[in-house]
């Protein structure tokens, strides 16, 4: 593994050995230190609770001691002085490959176990495996049948070189198996990247008997973690988003749950008014009020963008209900120019019953909320415009309600499809609420 049997050294071969001793030396350290700052953003914040994390880890700390091995190795080459500590190096090589595999195991069987049973006989057939190599070591420090350090300290494959890569290479075959096995399981990336570890050192050992000193096997080693980090980052990504959603929708069905009872309250008094003075207007008013609150309990099931028009009739029912509370004291504006996009579910709805509740309404001679939509190269624009009381953006208000439904709207879009809100507000003429979703 650290090397071939060199039996005299010519001057262009001690060159050569010169060369490759520093580009082993390296590539060693330099995996070594990214592998660390691989560790080190796994043992941080809630990464270091994870089980699974934990197991990558000691499967780095083995690619560590890997490299280590493998650059003393090479550094101390034809050191005959350091015989004894070249021996350490090289014993570490074979040692850390053995973990490797069993740490690397007990991480995929970890990662399975989650959605499904694994065979019991994985592990310890990994264990066995790994004694054996052990007493391997053992046994030739005495018979020399795996390597030998020669008097010069040069490093010399013996006749059971071969059988420690034979070991390596049946665990390797096992873990193949268990991935083609559970790849549905796994999904296309994580298999992909499963298939890497295979596939990587079996490369890397093949390239290493052919062509004398590359460190191929350091490599495979290096870019097989740099791939599963990636991927564990991923996939926190992803469950950071799924969180982040989760709790938006918590939101709205706390928000549903708390709709102002003075809104529930007047619009029933309307109906009643009607009832016994337009019996016409009334149906429409209960028909308006019906649909009103289904999209609102709609709105709890609802973990997807919806098509603008859905939102759009949802914002007219209520208006429609508003307008018959406020009559000329409020008036609406609609200029729709594009419908063909979707928006997270109660989007537009609140910006505007907070355009009606916290601005035309609190003004005396009343206002008007126009909504508009309108198609660029790139986005869809959606504004709430009012031009009631206004306020100060840099002054909150004491509840502060407007202001936390905004940020509501706002984290929502941000998530679920990449959108923007912007406001803009003057004290005495008015507020516009911007929405911006790419295409």
């Amino acid at each position: 593994m650290a090397g071939c049997p060199i039996k005299r050294i010519t001057e262009d071969k001690a060159l050569e050995i010169e060369i490759l001793r520093y580009i082993n030396f390296s590539v060693n350290i330099v995996g070594t230190l990214v592998i660390l700052v691989i560790i080190a953003c796994l043992s941080t914040g809630e990464n270091r609770e994870i089980k699974l994390n934990k197991l990558f880890i000691h499967s780095l700390f083995s690619c560590i001691a890997y490299m280590l091995g493998e650059a003393f190795a090479w550094w101390l080459k034809g050191s005959s002085d350091l015989i004894w500590l070249l021996r350490i190096a090289n014993d570490a090589v074979f040692l850390s490959g053995y973990l490797i595999l069993i740490t690397f195991t007990a991480y995929l069987l970890a990662y399975l176990s989650e959605k499904n049973p694994v065979p019991r006989w994985i592990m310890p057939m990994m264990y066995l495996l790994g004694g054996a190599g052990v007493l391997l070591l053992i046994v030739n420090r005495f018979t020399g049948m795996v390597y030998t350090i020669d008097e010069s300290g040069y490093y010399q494959r013996g006749e059971y070189i071969l059988v420690t890569q034979l070991i390596v290479m049946i665990g390797i075959f096992i873990d193949t198996w268990v991935v083609l096995k559970y790849r549905r399981q796994l999904g296309k990336n994580r298999f992909i990247i499963m298939m890497a570890y295979t596939v990587m050192p079996l490369t890397a050992v093949a390239l290493q008997l052919a062509v004398y000193g590359i460190p191929m096997l350091s490599v495979g080693f290096l870019l097989f973690s740099v791939l599963i980090f990636t991927g564990i980052q991923s996939q926190q990504a992803k469950r950071i988003k799924e969180q982040e959603l989760e709790n938006q929708e918590q939101k709205i069905a706390l928000m549903l749950s708390q709709i102002q009872p003075h809104f529930l309250f007047n619009a029933l008094l309307s109906v009643k008014h009607l009832c016994k003075t337009d019996p016409d207007a009334a149906g429409e008013a209960i028909d308006h009020f019906s649909r009103y609150l289904r999209r609102n309990l709609e709105a709890l099931e609802s973990k997807k963008p919806i098509p603008f028009t859905d939102e759009l009739e949802h914002v007219k029912n209520y208006l429609y209900l508003e307008k018959r509370r406020y009559k000329d004291l409020l008036h609406l504006d609609f200029d729709i120019q594009s419908t063909s996009f979707y928006l997270p579910v109660l989007t537009v709805q609140p910006l505007a019953e907070n355009a009606v509740r916290h601005g035309v309404s609190k003004k005396e001679t009343g206002g008007t909320v126009k909504i508009a939509t309108r198609e660029t190269e790139g986005e869809y624009v959606i504004t709430i415009e009012d031009d009631g009381v206004g306020f100060e953006p840099d002054i909150q208000s004491k509840d502060d309600k407007e202001h936390i439904g905004i940020k509501n709207v706002r984290q929502r879009l941000a998530i679920q499809c990449g959108g923007t809100l912007s406001y803009q507000s003057e004290v005495g003429k008015g507020t516009i609420v911007t929405i911006r979703i790419k295409k």
